[in-house]
C-alpha cells in the first residue's frame, strides 16, 4: 500500500478513482474503502451494476465518503460497458429494488 501512495504522489494531478464490484457486500467494500483511503481516491468506479440484486452499497459508500461517483459498468464489453454515473439511472436502480 506504501508503494501505491508513493506513486500517486508523484504528480498531484493524477485523478484516482477506487474500483468495487457492486456485488460486494457493504461491510467488505466498507473495509476496502477504508483500507485504500490512504491513497485518498477521489472517486468510485463501479462495476457488475447488471449482476447486482440490489445498489444499496453505491448508495451507502457514497453517502458516508466524502467521494463521488464516477462511472459504473454494465456487462463484460469494456469499454463499451463502461458509462458515466448517471442520477436518474441510479435512481431507477434503487427504485427496482
Amino acid at each position: 500500500m506504501a508503494e501505491l501512495q508513493a506513486f500517486l504522489e508523484i504528480d498531484s494531478q493524477i485523478e484516482t478513482h477506487l474500483v468495487l464490484s457492486t456485488t460486494t457486500k457493504y461491510k467488505d467494500a466498507l473495509d476496502i474503502v477504508r483500507k485504500f483511503s490512504v491513497c485518498s481516491p477521489q472517486k468510485f468506479l463501479f462495476t457488475k451494476v447488471d449482476e447486482a440484486s440490489n445498489v444499496g452499497t453505491i448508495i451507502n459508500l457514497v453517502c458516508q465518503f466524502p467521494t463521488t461517483l464516477s462511472y459504473i459498468t454494465n456487462g463484460q464489453n469494456v469499454p463499451d460497458d463502461i458509462e458515466l454515473a448517471d442520477p436518474q439511472k441510479l435512481a431507477n436502480l434503487i427504485l427496482r429494488d
